[in-house]
Parts: C-alpha cells; sequence; structure tokens
C-alpha cells in the first residue's frame, strides 16, 4: 500500500489542497455534521473504528495531529476534539487498520516496523490509555499488514503481505490466539497480498486481495477454519481483472465489494459488484460511474450503501470521491457530500446512521484543514394523518409515524399550533397543547426529528375551534302524584367480590433501538393490563436463530425504567455466561412481564448483529 500511495500524493500536491467550509443551510443527506469539529490532520486517514462508549480511533500517515505530536494513531471523542487521556506509541511508519476488540483493547495494523523501540514489527495490542499491551506477541512479520478482524471465537485473523519467516502457508493470511500466538491449525496456499479479510461463519473466511498463485488468477476468495479453499461446488470465485480492496458482509449473506476491477460480469460493474453466497455476481446490482479505483465500501442499515475511493464523477452533484448507492447499484441523488478533491479511503456506518469518512482530502472545519468528516444521513420523512380532538384550551393531537424514518430511529415529534399557538413535544405519537385561546381557529403540523435533524411539516390538520364544554339544563317535568308506598325493609348490604387477580398481558411497543456487532439494546412499555396487580420484574431471554433458549433472566421493573420516560430498556449482550454476541447472526428475544400472581405471556423481537468492521488498507 505504501508504494500505491505515495504515487497519489506526488500528484496530488501538485493540484493543491481543496478547503470546504461547513455551510448554514438546511440539513440534508452528505452535510458535514456541525456537531463534530475534528483537529487540523496534516496526512492521510487510511482507518477508522467506531468505539462502544462513543468516539472513534483513526490511523493513517499523518504525523500531527492538532498540534499534539501524537501521529499515526489517535483517539476522537464523539464531538471530534482529540481525546488527551489516550496517549498512543510512536510509531515510525503509517498505520494502515485499526480495529476495537476485547477488554477495550486496540489491534493495530501497518507498514510499521518499530512501535516506541519496543519492536512489534507490523502488528501492536493497545490497552485503552494507549499504552501497549506486552501480553500480546504477534509473530515477527516481515511485511506490512493491511487488515484484521476479530472473529467471534477471540481470535484475529490478520492479512497482508506478512511473510512470517520459516512458516509456508503464512504468506498472506494468518489466524493468532488471543494472546498473539500463531496458530497452527490454520494455513492457506495463497501468495500475494491480502487487502481485506472477514469472517463469514465460525468456519468461513472472505479473503480478497491480489493472488498470485491461483489459476485463473483470483481475487476473492473463500476459505474454511483450516485455510483450504472452499470446494467450487460451494462457492466460485468471481472473475474479477483486478485487486480486491474492501468487502462488506451484507445480511441476505451476500457480499459488497469494491477494488480495481472493470467489468466484474454485469454491465457497469467497475470498481465495486455485489457477490452471491456462492460467488457468482450478482446482476441485480448494476453500479454506474465509477470510473476509478474503490477504496472502501460500507453497508448502511436501510438497504443503500456507502462508496469511497478516487472516481472523479459518480453520477451526481457531490459524488466525488464518496457516492450513496441504491440497492440496485443506482447512485442515491438524495445524497450530497461537500466538494472533495482528493481520495477517500474509509468509509463507515456509524451506530446513529451518520457516515465518517478519512481520506487524502482536505475540509476546512472549524477553521482547521483536516482529513476526516462526519456527515449527516437523512432526517426523517414528515409525519401523515394528522387529527385533533379539542378540548378547552387544548388540543389533543395524534399522527401517524412518516413514511421515512430516515437514516436513523426517530427520537421525538413536535406538534405546533398555528399562529403562535404553542407545540408538545412527545416520543409517542400523540400529545397535548395547551394554552390555546377558545373560540379562535387554529391547524396543527407536526414534524419528526432524528439523530439526522427534524423533518419537514406535515400537511396541516383540518381547522379546529378550542371551546369550554357546553353543560345544558335538564327538562323540567311536573311530578308525578305520589302515592305513599308500603313499608319496606331495607335488604342487608351486599358487598361485590373483589375481582381476581391474574397475570399481566404482553409488554407493547417492544423494539430495538441500537445494534452494533456484538450487542443490541431494546425497550418497551408496560402490558395494557397488569392483571390487577402491580408488575414488580421484567423477564427476558434470548436465543439464536436455530439455537437453544437461554435461561430467563429477571430484573426488577424500576431497575429498568428509562428516567423520564414510560419506557422500560435492556442491553442483550450475551448468548452465554462468558460469550458475546457473534457479528452478522440473527438473533431472538422474548420479554414478559411479572407480578404477584405470576408472569404473563412473552412478546418476541428478531434481529441481527451487524457486520465485522469491514476491512482494508484504509479502512480497519
Amino acid at each position: 500500500m505504501k508504494r500505491v500511495v505515495a504515487c497519489f500524493v506526488a500528484s496530488m500536491v501538485i493540484g493543491g489542497l481543496s478547503g470546504v467550509s461547513a455551510g448554514s443551510a438546511a440539513a440534508a443527506a452528505g452535510d458535514l455534521d456541525p456537531g463534530f469539529t475534528p483537529p487540523a490532520i496534516n496526512g492521510s486517514v487510511y482507518t477508522t473504528a467506531e468505539l462502544d462508549g462513543g468516539g472513534y480511533v483513526i490511523g493513517g500517515a499523518f504525523t500531527n495531529v492538532g498540534d499534539s505530536g501524537q501521529s499515526r494513531l489517535v483517539k476522537l471523542n464523539a464531538d471530534g476534539r482529540l481525546d488527551t487521556n489516550f496517549q498512543p506509541p510512536l510509531f515510525d511508519d503509517t498505520v494502515n487498520t485499526v480495529v476495537a476488540v476485547r477488554n477495550d483493547k486496540y489491534l493495530v495494523g501497518g507498514e510499521f516496523k518499530n512501535v516506541d523501540n519496543s519492536g512489534y514489527p507490523h502488528l501492536v495490542r493497545l490497552h485503552a490509555n494507549g499504552d501497549i499491551d506486552t501480553t500480546f506477541k504477534p509473530p515477527a512479520f516481515t511485511n506490512d499488514v493491511y487488515s484484521v478482524a476479530q472473529l467471534a471465537s477471540g481470535k484475529y485473523l490478520i492479512g497482508g503481505r506478512l511473510n512470517v519467516i520459516g512458516d509456508p502457508g503464512r504468506d498472506v493470511v494468518v489466524r493468532l490466539e488471543e494472546n498473539g500466538e500463531l496458530d497452527n491449525n490454520f494455513a492457506t496456499s495463497l501468495r500475494g497480498k491480502a487487502n481485506a479479510v472477514v469472517e463469514v461463519s465460525a468456519d468461513r473466511y472472505l479473503i480478497g486481495g491480489e493472488f498470485w498463485n491461483t489459476v485463473p488468477r483470483l481475487r476473492l476468495v473463500l476459505v474454511n477454519s483450516r485455510g483450504d479453499l472452499v470446494a467450487e461446488t460451494e462457492f466460485t470465485p468471481p472473475k474479477l481483472s483486478s485487486t480486491v480492496t474492501s468487502i462488506a458482509l451484507l445480511s441476505d449473506s451476500k457480499y459488497l465489494v469494491g477494488g480495481d476491477f472493470n467489468d466484474a460480469g454485469c454491465d457497469g460493474c467497475d470498481k465495486v459488484a455485489r457477490v452471491n453466497a456462492d460467488g457468482s455476481i450478482d446482476t441485480d446490482f448494476a453500479p454506474r460511474g465509477f470510473d476509478e479505483r474503490v477504496y472502501s465500501v460500507a453497508a448502511l442499515n436501510d438497504g443503500k450503501y456507502l462508496i469511497g475511493g478516487d472516481f472523479d464523477d459518480a453520477g451526481c452533484d457531490g459524488c466525488d470521491k464518496v457516492a450513496r448507492v441504491n440497492a440496485d447499484g443506482s447512485i442515491d441523488t438524495g445524497f450530497s457530500a461537500p466538494a472533495l478533491s482528493q481520495d477517500v479511503y474509509s468509509v463507515a456506518a456509524l451506530s446513529d446512521g451518520k457516515y465518517l469518512i478519512g481520506g487524502f482530502f482536505t475540509l476546512a472545519i472549524d477553521g482547521k484543514e483536516t482529513r476526516v468528516a462526519r456527515l449527516l444521513s437523512d432526517p426523517p420523512g414528515p409525519p401523515t394523518s394528522v387529527t385533533v380532538d379539542p378540548g378547552d384550551g387544548s388540543a389533543v393531537v395524534s399522527w401517524t409515524a412518516p413514511n421515512s424514518p430516515g437514516g436513523s430511529p426517530i427520537t421525538s415529534y413536535t406538534a405546533t399550533a398555528s399562529s403562535g399557538g404553542g407545540s408538545c413535544t412527545s416520543t409517542a405519537k400523540s400529545c397535548t397543547i395547551t394554552g390555546l385561546n377558545n373560540g379562535i381557529n387554529y391547524t396543527v403540523t407536526v414534524t419528526a426529528t432524528n439523530a439526522q435533524g427534524t423533518s419537514d411539516p406535515s400537511s396541516p390538520s383540518s381547522p379546529f375551534l378550542p371551546a369550554k364544554p357546553s353543560v345544558g339544563a335538564a327538562p323540567v317535568t311536573a311530578p308525578a302524584p305520589v302515592t305513599a308506598p308500603a313499608p319496606v325493609t331495607a335488604p342487608a348490604p351486599v358487598t361485590a367480590p373483589a375481582p381476581a387477580l391474574t397475570t399481566p398481558g404482553k409488554v407493547t411497543k417492544l423494539r430495538k433501538v441500537k445494534t452494533t456487532q456484538t450487542q443490541t439494546t431494546a425497550t418497551w412499555e408496560r402490558p395494557k393490563r397488569n392483571g390487577g396487580s402491580r408488575i414488580t420484574h421484567y423477564q427476558y431471554r434470548i436465543k439464536k436463530k436455530g439455537g437453544a433458549w437461554q435461561d430467563w433472566h429477571s430484573k426488577k421493573a424500576r431497575n429498568l425504567k428509562v428516567s423520564g420516560t414510560k419506557r422500560f430498556s435492556e442491553k442483550f449482550t450475551k448468548l452465554t455466561k462468558r460469550q458475546r454476541l457473534t457479528t452478522n447472526s440473527s438473533y431472538i428475544i422474548e420479554v414478559r412481564a411479572k407480578n404477584s400472581v405470576g408472569h404473563g405471556p412473552a412478546k418476541g423481537l428478531k434481529f441481527r448483529t451487524k457486520s465485522g468492521v469491514p476491512v482494508l488498507p484504509g479502512n480497519g
């Protein structure tokens, strides 16, 4: 990778650097996120990794970030500021890839030969504060590491031009134990270089790059847990004309592949293609306009894809170097990034729906020239079907969710009465506006908000008049003549029997609100009936698709209550007591309520963990 990048730098500097400032127009997909103001960065960013606790680790060829003196690896807070609590060691050369691994550590690979004068050629593991993890003892690689991935087993898959001395079969890809030792049960016959490695399942790895000893010459292969090529009856590699640089594992068991190839077997499949599970090219995906190398690809939650590279015009205004494409491969013209004059090496879909990009481009953000940026995705569409139930100086407003939730879940709605009549905000799909003047005509519009911004207002409701309820006098009639009744003995008072207590009903509004590679967070609300007794606990369990249920877990209701809301929440992170969820896997969770009588019926929810972070030179 080093030689290739050097060629780019020579031509790019002559052409000059481009500066772009964040605008003040209404937020749209592709706009710079005004809440992210990174420091000045003086060299290329090749890799980015989002951290579960917030913030990002970025790596590359830079030698100074924000005048901190930190080079080639830094940590940024969620707002883009330099995290001064992270003090990385000194790398003597480029960082190509970084992945956040278990126990708040980072696995870092690249072209470096020495880290803090302590050795660790091309691969090192760091603690959360940046210190070298001396318990990790990898082999002495004699050439560059381009890609790393943590496997569900806890082991690591390492790709590059490795040339592990004295270990035939370990020139391109190796598998390491968690302590860094070579896993001798894995060896491949590949020769060349591996730019991207992805775990497909517990016994399948997809490897992309340039392999020189295969006939025909291959750029994408599937190997089993021993390193052997999977039989062609299961996976026939596509005939790609040149290098694969990036792979994204998709939820339907297909793969999105980017690189420098031309004509991958479908009309328009230059530089990026979608590959079926058996290795054939998916001809339903036909991209256009990628005239130069694609360096990085990422799958988005809405079925679209983000593409970064060296291309100049992908077919829409603002589609230079980074573009968003629809599921059929057509360019998404609703996405327009800032004007970028130089390459994008890394694109990442973030957990809040936004996008993080890094590369050789420069952007002027908050007066500083930087090479990393966070872009907005889509705000929601407008809510629909707004109805109003007027009252005394008030109105209960109800609506239907937007047809499009945008690039991330909707977090709130705001209903606003016309002519300064006031407003109300709710996480549900109704709220009450108070302080209205009786006898005055109003209409109401509603907006939806997510992490990307606020929607356009809905169509206005029908006009309505708040008013006090009218109380009419009952008609008066002459009393009927009264005949003295016979004396009646009052019956003994009858006490109504107490209603029988039952178990609660099902919980309501069970939904996932955030899913990462190894966990999901779900929320729910109380059952519509509590069975006549206060709900004291919520119980939950989880299973992997096709597997057995985990035992029920139980927590007191008050410990699961989300402060200030009607919702309850739990993070589902474990399949067994000591094993995290696996990436790109389907799970089912069930939640049920419990009162003094017992537990009610369970409500289920299916979800799928995200793919492993796509890895490649510049997108570890």
